[in-house]
Protein backbone atom coordinates (compact mmCIF):
# COMPACT_ATOMS: atom_id res chain seq x y z
CA UNK A 1 0.00 0.00 0.00
CA UNK A 2 2.74 2.48 1.08
CA UNK A 3 4.33 2.11 -2.52
CA UNK A 4 1.00 2.36 -4.11
CA UNK A 5 0.75 5.97 -2.54
CA UNK A 6 4.10 6.48 -3.28
CA UNK A 7 3.69 5.86 -7.02
CA UNK A 8 0.84 8.13 -6.91
CA UNK A 9 2.68 11.08 -5.84
CA UNK A 10 5.25 10.37 -8.37
CA UNK A 11 6.25 12.66 -11.34
CA UNK A 12 5.61 11.29 -15.22
CA UNK A 13 9.53 11.28 -15.36
CA UNK A 14 9.85 9.71 -12.03
CA UNK A 15 7.52 7.20 -13.02
CA UNK A 16 9.47 6.71 -16.39
CA UNK A 17 12.43 6.01 -14.19
CA UNK A 18 10.86 3.38 -12.62
CA UNK A 19 9.31 1.73 -15.94
CA UNK A 20 7.08 3.27 -17.35
CA UNK A 21 3.10 3.75 -16.65
CA UNK A 22 0.96 1.27 -17.84
CA UNK A 23 -2.79 1.43 -17.63
CA UNK A 24 -5.30 -1.96 -17.84
CA UNK A 25 -8.53 -2.72 -16.59
CA UNK A 26 -10.34 -4.80 -13.89
CA UNK A 27 -13.93 -6.08 -13.62
CA UNK A 28 -15.88 -6.64 -10.69
CA UNK A 29 -18.99 -7.67 -10.79
CA UNK A 30 -22.14 -8.50 -8.14
CA UNK A 31 -23.59 -11.89 -7.74
CA UNK A 32 -25.96 -14.00 -5.47
CA UNK A 33 -24.05 -16.37 -3.01
CA UNK A 34 -25.90 -18.36 -0.61
CA UNK A 35 -28.13 -15.69 -0.32
CA UNK A 36 -26.12 -12.70 -0.40
CA UNK A 37 -26.87 -10.64 -3.46
CA UNK A 38 -24.09 -8.07 -2.73
CA UNK A 39 -21.10 -10.73 -3.17
CA UNK A 40 -18.20 -10.03 -5.30
CA UNK A 41 -16.25 -11.29 -8.27
CA UNK A 42 -12.90 -9.47 -9.20
CA UNK A 43 -11.66 -10.16 -12.83
CA UNK A 44 -8.10 -9.34 -13.69
CA UNK A 45 -6.69 -7.81 -10.50
CA UNK A 46 -4.90 -5.18 -10.61
CA UNK A 47 -2.72 -2.65 -8.08
CA UNK A 48 -5.19 -2.17 -5.43
CA UNK A 49 -4.38 1.69 -4.07
CA UNK A 50 -6.22 2.14 -0.48
CA UNK A 51 -9.03 4.27 -1.87
CA UNK A 52 -9.65 1.19 -4.44
CA UNK A 53 -9.79 -1.20 -1.42
CA UNK A 54 -11.92 1.30 0.46
CA UNK A 55 -14.44 1.37 -2.51
CA UNK A 56 -14.38 -2.40 -3.09
CA UNK A 57 -15.46 -3.24 0.62
CA UNK A 58 -18.18 -0.47 0.34
CA UNK A 59 -19.91 -2.46 -2.49
CA UNK A 60 -19.92 -5.87 -0.92
CA UNK A 61 -17.51 -8.75 0.48
CA UNK A 62 -15.54 -10.07 -2.52
CA UNK A 63 -16.12 -13.69 -2.69
CA UNK A 64 -14.29 -14.88 -5.75
CA UNK A 65 -11.08 -13.73 -7.04
CA UNK A 66 -10.63 -14.90 -10.93
CA UNK A 67 -7.27 -14.65 -13.04
CA UNK A 68 -8.11 -14.13 -16.66
CA UNK A 69 -4.40 -14.75 -17.52
CA UNK A 70 -1.63 -16.35 -16.65
CA UNK A 71 0.33 -13.66 -17.70
CA UNK A 72 -1.34 -11.02 -15.83
CA UNK A 73 -0.33 -12.00 -12.47
CA UNK A 74 1.57 -9.59 -10.74
CA UNK A 75 -0.98 -8.03 -8.28
CA UNK A 76 -2.95 -11.75 -8.30
CA UNK A 77 -0.61 -11.87 -4.65
CA UNK A 78 -1.81 -8.35 -2.92
CA UNK A 79 -5.57 -9.00 -4.09
CA UNK A 80 -5.69 -12.88 -2.21
CA UNK A 81 -3.81 -10.97 0.87
CA UNK A 82 -6.20 -8.06 0.80
CA UNK A 83 -9.48 -10.20 0.31
CA UNK A 84 -8.63 -13.23 2.71
CA UNK A 85 -11.70 -15.13 2.44
CA UNK A 86 -12.38 -14.72 -1.11
CA UNK A 87 -11.41 -18.22 -3.89
CA UNK A 88 -9.22 -17.84 -5.75
CA UNK A 89 -9.93 -19.68 -9.85
CA UNK A 90 -6.95 -19.45 -11.65
CA UNK A 91 -4.82 -21.31 -14.05
CA UNK A 92 -2.24 -23.48 -12.74
CA UNK A 93 0.79 -21.73 -13.66
CA UNK A 94 -0.69 -18.96 -12.62
CA UNK A 95 -1.10 -20.58 -9.08
CA UNK A 96 2.74 -21.71 -9.85
CA UNK A 97 4.26 -18.41 -10.40
CA UNK A 98 2.17 -16.93 -7.44
CA UNK A 99 3.16 -19.21 -4.99
CA UNK A 100 6.54 -18.49 -5.89
CA UNK A 101 5.91 -14.96 -3.95
CA UNK A 102 4.01 -16.26 -1.48
CA UNK A 103 0.69 -16.31 -2.45
CA UNK A 104 -1.58 -18.72 -0.62
CA UNK A 105 -2.72 -21.69 -3.21
CA UNK A 106 -5.19 -21.27 -5.40
CA UNK A 107 -8.65 -23.20 -4.78
CA UNK A 108 -9.69 -23.71 -8.22
CA UNK A 109 -7.53 -24.59 -10.85
CA UNK A 110 -7.77 -25.60 -14.47
CA UNK A 111 -4.82 -26.95 -16.74
CA UNK A 112 -3.31 -25.45 -20.23
CA UNK A 113 -5.47 -27.77 -22.37
CA UNK A 114 -7.67 -29.65 -19.63
CA UNK A 115 -10.23 -28.58 -17.41
CA UNK A 116 -8.33 -30.77 -14.64
CA UNK A 117 -5.54 -29.95 -13.15
CA UNK A 118 -1.93 -32.67 -13.11
CA UNK A 119 -1.50 -35.12 -10.34
CA UNK A 120 1.06 -32.32 -9.04
CA UNK A 121 -2.28 -30.09 -7.84
CA UNK A 122 -4.34 -33.04 -6.53
CA UNK A 123 -6.28 -31.91 -3.67
CA UNK A 124 -7.82 -28.96 -4.95
CA UNK A 125 -10.83 -27.83 -6.62
CA UNK A 126 -11.25 -28.28 -10.18
CA UNK A 127 -12.78 -26.07 -13.07
CA UNK A 128 -15.63 -28.28 -11.86
CA UNK A 129 -16.10 -27.59 -8.78
CA UNK A 130 -15.50 -23.37 -9.36
CA UNK A 131 -18.55 -23.70 -11.73
CA UNK A 132 -20.35 -25.11 -8.71
CA UNK A 133 -18.98 -23.05 -6.71
CA UNK A 134 -20.24 -19.59 -8.85
CA UNK A 135 -24.06 -21.26 -8.40
CA UNK A 136 -24.91 -20.30 -11.48
CA UNK A 137 -23.99 -16.65 -11.37
CA UNK A 138 -21.15 -16.49 -13.94
CA UNK A 139 -20.06 -18.97 -16.44
CA UNK A 140 -16.79 -19.44 -17.60
CA UNK A 141 -15.08 -20.24 -20.94
CA UNK A 142 -11.32 -21.91 -20.74
CA UNK A 143 -9.33 -21.25 -23.50
CA UNK A 144 -7.89 -24.68 -23.81
CA UNK A 145 -4.50 -25.03 -25.85
CA UNK A 146 -3.60 -21.32 -25.11
CA UNK A 147 -0.29 -22.03 -23.40
CA UNK A 148 1.07 -18.19 -23.22
CA UNK A 149 -2.16 -17.04 -20.96
CA UNK A 150 -3.87 -19.41 -20.06
CA UNK A 151 -7.28 -17.55 -21.47
CA UNK A 152 -10.12 -17.66 -19.14
CA UNK A 153 -13.72 -15.63 -20.30
CA UNK A 154 -16.16 -14.73 -17.81
CA UNK A 155 -20.14 -14.34 -18.78
CA UNK A 156 -21.75 -12.67 -15.85
CA UNK A 157 -25.13 -10.62 -15.88
CA UNK A 158 -24.76 -10.51 -20.06
CA UNK A 159 -21.28 -8.88 -20.19
CA UNK A 160 -18.88 -11.16 -20.82
CA UNK A 161 -14.96 -10.16 -19.56
CA UNK A 162 -11.68 -11.07 -21.15
CA UNK A 163 -7.92 -10.20 -21.18
CA UNK A 164 -5.17 -11.25 -23.00
CA UNK A 165 -6.65 -12.64 -25.85
CA UNK A 166 -7.27 -9.20 -28.07
CA UNK A 167 -4.36 -6.20 -27.94
CA UNK A 168 -5.85 -3.37 -30.33
CA UNK A 169 -8.33 -0.76 -30.02
CA UNK A 170 -10.44 0.13 -32.87
CA UNK A 171 -9.26 3.15 -35.29
CA UNK A 172 -11.56 5.41 -32.98
CA UNK A 173 -10.45 4.34 -30.08
CA UNK A 174 -7.08 4.83 -30.80
CA UNK A 175 -8.13 8.50 -31.43
CA UNK A 176 -9.58 9.23 -28.40
CA UNK A 177 -7.02 8.47 -26.56
CA UNK A 178 -4.41 10.07 -28.87
CA UNK A 179 -2.28 7.24 -29.84
CA UNK A 180 -0.63 9.75 -32.04
CA UNK A 181 -0.42 12.67 -30.96
CA UNK A 182 -0.16 12.11 -27.13
CA UNK A 183 2.65 13.45 -24.89
CA UNK A 184 2.87 11.27 -21.98
CA UNK A 185 4.89 8.40 -21.01
CA UNK A 186 1.74 6.01 -20.98
CA UNK A 187 1.18 7.30 -24.93
CA UNK A 188 4.97 6.97 -25.60
CA UNK A 189 5.36 3.17 -24.40
CA UNK A 190 1.88 2.50 -26.11
CA UNK A 191 3.54 3.76 -29.59
CA UNK A 192 6.78 1.59 -28.55
CA UNK A 193 4.90 -1.29 -28.54
CA UNK A 194 2.66 -0.80 -31.06
CA UNK A 195 5.35 -0.19 -33.64
CA UNK A 196 8.32 -2.77 -32.18
CA UNK A 197 5.56 -6.01 -31.85
CA UNK A 198 2.22 -5.33 -33.54
CA UNK A 199 2.56 -3.53 -37.13
CA UNK A 200 3.28 -5.32 -40.48
CA UNK A 201 6.92 -3.92 -40.45
CA UNK A 202 7.10 -6.02 -37.00
CA UNK A 203 5.43 -9.13 -37.79
CA UNK A 204 3.49 -10.45 -40.83
CA UNK A 205 0.10 -10.76 -39.10
CA UNK A 206 0.46 -7.35 -38.07
CA UNK A 207 -1.71 -4.91 -36.77
CA UNK A 208 -4.05 -7.15 -34.42
CA UNK A 209 -1.18 -9.09 -32.20
CA UNK A 210 2.10 -8.36 -30.65
CA UNK A 211 4.59 -11.32 -32.20
CA UNK A 212 5.90 -12.84 -29.12
CA UNK A 213 1.99 -14.42 -29.12
CA UNK A 214 2.53 -16.56 -32.11
CA UNK A 215 6.25 -17.24 -31.15
CA UNK A 216 4.35 -18.68 -27.97
CA UNK A 217 2.56 -20.84 -30.30
CA UNK A 218 5.25 -22.04 -31.98
CA UNK A 219 7.00 -25.43 -30.85
CA UNK A 220 10.38 -24.91 -32.76
CA UNK A 221 10.55 -21.90 -31.45
CA UNK A 222 12.87 -21.18 -28.36
CA UNK A 223 10.77 -19.00 -26.52
CA UNK A 224 8.03 -21.33 -26.34
CA UNK A 225 9.91 -24.77 -25.83
CA UNK A 226 12.58 -23.48 -23.20
CA UNK A 227 11.25 -21.02 -21.81
CA UNK A 228 7.26 -21.30 -20.86
CA UNK A 229 6.11 -23.29 -17.90
CA UNK A 230 3.26 -24.70 -20.26
CA UNK A 231 5.14 -25.34 -23.94
CA UNK A 232 2.83 -26.06 -26.95
CA UNK A 233 2.55 -30.15 -28.55
CA UNK A 234 5.34 -31.01 -30.58
CA UNK A 235 3.06 -31.38 -33.41
CA UNK A 236 1.93 -27.95 -33.63
CA UNK A 237 -1.67 -29.55 -32.73
CA UNK A 238 -2.27 -26.24 -29.74
CA UNK A 239 -3.04 -23.73 -32.18
CA UNK A 240 -5.74 -26.12 -33.53
CA UNK A 241 -6.57 -26.65 -30.23
CA UNK A 242 -7.19 -23.52 -29.25
CA UNK A 243 -9.07 -22.40 -32.51
CA UNK A 244 -11.27 -25.28 -31.45
CA UNK A 245 -11.77 -23.55 -28.24
CA UNK A 246 -12.40 -20.13 -29.19
CA UNK A 247 -15.02 -21.23 -31.57
CA UNK A 248 -16.98 -23.25 -29.31
CA UNK A 249 -16.67 -19.94 -27.07
CA UNK A 250 -17.64 -17.76 -29.70
CA UNK A 251 -20.56 -20.22 -30.78
CA UNK A 252 -21.98 -19.89 -27.28
CA UNK A 253 -21.64 -16.22 -26.90
CA UNK A 254 -23.35 -15.65 -30.52
CA UNK A 255 -26.52 -16.93 -29.41
CA UNK A 256 -29.08 -14.88 -28.50
CA UNK A 257 -29.56 -13.28 -25.00
CA UNK A 258 -26.24 -14.76 -23.73
CA UNK A 259 -24.41 -12.00 -23.73
CA UNK A 260 -24.46 -8.22 -25.17
CA UNK A 261 -21.41 -6.13 -23.80
CA UNK A 262 -18.00 -7.23 -23.73
CA UNK A 263 -15.23 -5.59 -21.34
CA UNK A 264 -11.60 -6.61 -22.20
CA UNK A 265 -9.05 -5.71 -19.83
CA UNK A 266 -6.76 -4.14 -22.93
CA UNK A 267 -9.36 -2.90 -25.81
CA UNK A 268 -12.38 -1.76 -23.44
CA UNK A 269 -15.85 -2.01 -23.74
CA UNK A 270 -17.09 -3.22 -27.51
CA UNK A 271 -20.10 -4.92 -28.32
CA UNK A 272 -20.40 -9.15 -28.75
CA UNK A 273 -20.64 -8.51 -32.60
CA UNK A 274 -17.00 -6.36 -31.87
CA UNK A 275 -15.96 -8.91 -30.19
CA UNK A 276 -16.68 -11.67 -32.60
CA UNK A 277 -14.99 -10.11 -35.37
CA UNK A 278 -12.08 -9.07 -33.37
CA UNK A 279 -11.19 -12.01 -32.32
CA UNK A 280 -11.92 -14.12 -35.36
CA UNK A 281 -9.32 -11.15 -37.06
CA UNK A 282 -6.89 -11.65 -34.55
CA UNK A 283 -6.84 -15.55 -33.76
CA UNK A 284 -7.61 -16.46 -37.67
CA UNK A 285 -4.42 -17.79 -38.03
CA UNK A 286 -4.30 -20.81 -35.70
CA UNK A 287 -5.95 -22.85 -38.35
CA UNK A 288 -6.63 -20.80 -40.89
CA UNK A 289 -10.33 -20.78 -40.39
CA UNK A 290 -12.96 -18.53 -38.75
Amino acid sequence: IAAAEMYETMSEKERAEQGGDSKQDMFIAKINIDGDANALLIYNPVRLHPQMIYWINTLGEVKFIVSGSSSHTNFLPDASNQFPNAKIICASAADLKCQGVGMRPADFLYDVVRDKVPKRYSGRGTFEDALEALQGQARLFHIRGDVCTQALFVLVHKHLFEVDLLYVNSDEKLRETEFESGTSIQHSSHRIFHYSLITKNAHPIGYLLPKYRCLMMDPTSLLASKLMIDAPNADGSSCVIMAESLRSALKTLSQDGVCDQVLSSHTHEMSRECFCQKLNETWGWLDGTS
